[in-house]
């Protein structure tokens, strides 16, 4: 692994060489620690709810639910960590086994015909200054540290390159206030029942900002929310670059209550061997 690239790129290819149609499934374990003290360890998984973030001591191994192909393992003490990027399309599973340290993902069954090959890639990424993983794809990892002070929000943006270097990015923030948790209630005209929404959604536009040399060490970001009220919210970042735009968000809750954001999973797009 080279100072200017830590990042490994690995292809695996399954063949079946018989005259019988064969289904696989691939899943993939790995026993890592992200700087060489488990115990210190977070492992990060993308569900609807947003990211789950958890430690050892904790009793939540599975996301039988996924909705973004990466998981991530991250020393917040020492600010190092690893990105496992695999192909979200195939992905049914991220599991760790928090006693063992572990972190491993699974794949949905794939159908390989007599003679034929299927293959995926699989990248892993080690990552220097972050204190925590909000997202990450093969164009860039980030991070968004949310912290409440008498009635504000500080807010702390971290990105990064995932390899190589971005000449400039600009992110555009906004604040989302989801307000209380949307109900089912019973319609008696139609005999069913129905949710209906708390209250109305409100958003702010935090504006942009330009990042330059965005290289594998996270620039920081710093904003200020003010006069925030209780209930479920969202901050929503998308970054847009001369070669590519991706967007991800945190939702978070303020006061009492529980979470009850849900995020809708991409659709997956399988390739059928023929």
């Amino acid at each position: 692994v080279f100072a200017n690239k830590p990042i490994i790129q690995v292809t695996l290819k399954f063949i079946n060489p018989t005259k019988k149609d064969k289904s696989i499934s691939y899943w993939l374990q790995n026993l890592v620690s992200a700087a060489g003290d488990p115990d210190k360890d977070y492992y990060y998984r993308p569900y609807p709810g947003g990211v789950s973030r958890v430690s050892s001591r904790d009793n939540n191994d599975w996301v039988r639910n996924p909705v973004a192909g990466w998981t991530g393992i991250l020393n917040p003490q020492k600010k190092r960590g690893i990105i496992f990027l695999m192909d979200y399309n195939y992905l049914n599973t991220l599991y760790n086994s928090l006693p063992n340290n572990s972190t491993e993902w699974m794949y949905a069954k794939v159908g390989i015909p007599a003679g034929g090959t299927w293959q995926t890639e699989v990248k892993m990424v080690l990552t220097r200054g972050f204190t925590d993983y909000t997202y990450a794809s093969d164009k860039i990892i980030a991070g968004l540290v949310i912290k409440k002070k008498d009635n504000k929000l500080l807010l702390t943006q971290q990105l990064a390159a995932t390899a190589g270097s971005i000449p400039s990015a600009r992110l555009q923030s906004t604040y989302i206030s989801l307000g209380e948790k949307p109900r089912m209630v019973y319609d008696i005209t139609r005999a069913i029942m129905v949710k209906e929404e708390g209250q109305k959604k409100e958003e702010k536009d935090l504006g942009y900002f330009e990042l330059k040399d965005i290289g594998l060490q996270p620039l920081i970001r710093k904003l200020t929310i003010p006069d925030i009220t209780p209930g479920q919210k969202v901050i929503r970042v998308t970054v847009n670059t001369r070669g590519f735009q991706q967007s991800y968000e945190k939702p978070f809750m303020v006061g009492a209550g529980k979470p009850f954001y849900e995020k809708a999973a991409p659709e997956k797009h399988k390739v059928f061997i023929k």
